[in-house]
């Protein structure tokens, strides 16, 4: 196992974001580290900055060309799961 915990950018804030991946991703700390978030909401862009201490993006693109991040968790709602999660795999996240 590496001892460099794994950089997760999270795209999506909302119910599953928070309450499912942000809630998992902490209980593993140490193994996996949330560097960045897209959000189109400023407010939650925000809340993601206090309480992340992460960086905090309104453009899918720009989460995705970070070059920081390995891994992109896609929280976004259902109907865009397909195109996001394309869209990081040929940006080469996992």
């Amino acid at each position: 196992m590496s001892e460099t915990p794994i950089k997760v950018g999270i795209s999506g804030l909302g119910r599953s974001g928070w309450g499912l991946h942000v809630a998992a991703l902490a209980r593993v700390r140490g193994l996996f580290e949330i560097t960045a978030v897209f959000d189109p909401d400023p407010a939650r862009q925000q809340e993601a900055r206090d309480q992340l201490d992460c960086r905090a993006y309104g453009s899918y693109a720009d989460l995705l060309v970070d070059d920081e991040i390995e891994l992109v968790v896609v929280a976004s709602p259902s109907p865009h799961h397909a195109d996001d999660t394309i869209a990081a795999l040929d940006a080469g996240k996992h």
